[in-house]
């Protein structure tokens, strides 16, 4: 925990919460399966008075024109290039490239070694697979799971699940935050 504190949400969390102090947080869960959860926290953190941390690697190689909105997480070794957008509660993992222009929903996990090309678009709530790849001008809805080692060519409608290259959508999804 690196000498952080760790809460739980129980009552004996909060009261030890509130007796510390705490005003600042960020939720260190992401996988695929948690998103709902994790974002649900989040907004009840927020809800309770508190301000979500956000946490860049310092190997990460950020452009001073993103814009990087509170509760995000940057990995190491990430690049983000010039004016793109990182939405609320977005994990950018180890590796993943986001190019000039793209748009990352909140609460969406780009994981290790993907790549985003220029002006593509992620939605809210989205899962892109390890080592996959957006081409330029792309858009992935909400609640859109790309599958690893994708590449998507073509623009994946919300609530899908893509998988291969060129990704092709498997399935539509019954993904929502309620899962």
């Amino acid at each position: 925990t690196l000498g952080l504190p760790v809460f739980r949400e129980t009552i004996e969390g909060w009261t030890a919460l509130h007796a510390r102090q705490i005003r600042h947080f960020y939720i260190g869960i992401g996988m695929v399966k948690a998103a709902p959860q994790r974002w649900n926290i989040v907004n009840r953190l927020i809800q309770q008075g508190l301000e979500p941390l956000t946490l860049l690697h310092p190997s990460a190689i950020i452009s001073p024109q993103a814009d990087i909105e509170a509760g995000a997480f940057v990995g190491a070794g990430a690049i983000i290039q010039p004016f793109a957008k990182i939405g609320q509660a977005a994990i950018i993992n180890s590796g993943a490239i986001v190019e000039h222009h793209v748009q990352i929903g909140c609460n969406s996990h780009v994981t290790p070694g993907t790549i985003l090309c220029g002006e593509s678009r992620v939605g809210e709530h989205a899962m892109l697979g390890a080592g996959s790849v957006v081409i330029q001008q792309k858009a992935i809805g909400d609640l859109v799971t790309i599958g690893a080692g994708s590449v998507v060519t073509e623009d994946i409608p919300a609530r899908a699940t893509a998988v291969g290259s060129p990704a092709r959508i498997l399935m539509p999804s019954s993904r929502s935050l309620g899962d």
